[in-house]
């Protein structure tokens, strides 16, 4: 029976990562990193990795620095950031996906923010495929009303209010997951003020950086994600690869046979029959 194997990474910083790899019996078609989303544990996604798994690909989820196993039992203090999370956390995974399954093509997936972090890579030469679910670009402006005017109090307000006061962002008390580092809040909140802030946040070689990547993008989006990931966002986000092959497919939460899927609700059981082939062909393309 297939299970995940508790894995330490260690970032190029020193930084220990809390992870877990899921490995295929016999040899692994590809191997597979997963980016959470923000504020969100690697084991949300224990039911898709698996059945990736199940399927021959190998997998690896891990907690970013400040979340779940990778975080302090303070965060108060706690010194982290999203950029580390795209430039250092990633990076360390790739590297260890590579050597844990050598010879196999190396595939991410990036659920909301770690679709965007795939652009915050130096060097994303490695990957052959990435494909992304429910993510976006952050620009608060890019939502309609009235959500817009919601997360314009959240970003301009409320985040960075909280963490400066408290010292680490209370996101369990809103309703959005996990409990964050104070900068990682305040860089999520300044990504979402400024149509620019997630490329400038590479610094000099910004757009460059994104368009680095060259292979097959799958963006996948939900005609419900409305409060998260709405359909103008994520156009915007696939915007910034203008390198990539990218294919978007807005979805109709209807066509997977369910009421409702939203911005979480792919990765859990009730998109097993309808949504996760969709993401298991697309995947295996080329593969033998």
């Amino acid at each position: 029976m297939l299970a995940g194997r508790p894995a330490g990474v260690t970032a190029a910083d020193g930084f220990a990562l809390a992870a877990t790899e899921y490995a295929p019996v016999g040899r692994a078609r590809a191997a597979v990193v997963v980016n959470s989303a923000t504020a969100v544990r690697r084991r949300y996604y224990d039911r898709f990795a698996l059945y990736l798994a199940a399927h021959g690909f190998a997998v690896l989820t891990y907690d970013y620095r400040g979340v779940g196993d990778s975080a302090p039992a303070r965060l108060r203090g706690f010194s982290a950031a999203m950029r580390q999370w795209g430039e250092l956390d990633q990076s360390a995974m790739l590297a260890h996906a590579a050597r844990w399954q050598p010879d196999v093509p190396l595939f991410v997936i990036g659920h909301s923010v770690g679709g965007q972090i795939v652009g915050l890579l130096p060097d994303p030469s490695p990957i052959r495929r990435v494909l992304v679910v429910a993510a976006q670009h952050n620009y608060w402006r890019l939502w309609g009303a009235p959500q817009r005017y919601t997360l314009w109090a959240l970003w301009h307000l409320l985040m960075p209010g909280a963490s400066h006061v408290l010292g680490y962002f209370p996101g369990s008390r809103f309703g959005l997951g996990e409990d964050l580092p104070r900068d990682v809040a305040l860089e999520w909140a300044r990504w979402c003020r400024s149509p620019g802030a997630l490329v400038e946040a590479v610094g000099g070689d910004a757009a460059e950086r994104f368009a680095r990547y060259a292979g097959p993008l799958l963006a996948l989006s939900f005609d419900d994600d409305t409060w998260f990931a709405p359909r103008p966002a994520v156009e915007a986000l696939l915007r910034l690869y203008p390198s990539a092959s990218a294919e978007h497919r807005h979805i109709a939460a209807r066509s997977l046979g369910v009421d409702r899927v939203g911005h979480f609700g792919f990765f859990r059981d009730l998109a097993r029959e309808r949504g996760w082939p969709i993401a298991l062909e697309w995947l295996g393309r080329g593969l033998t």
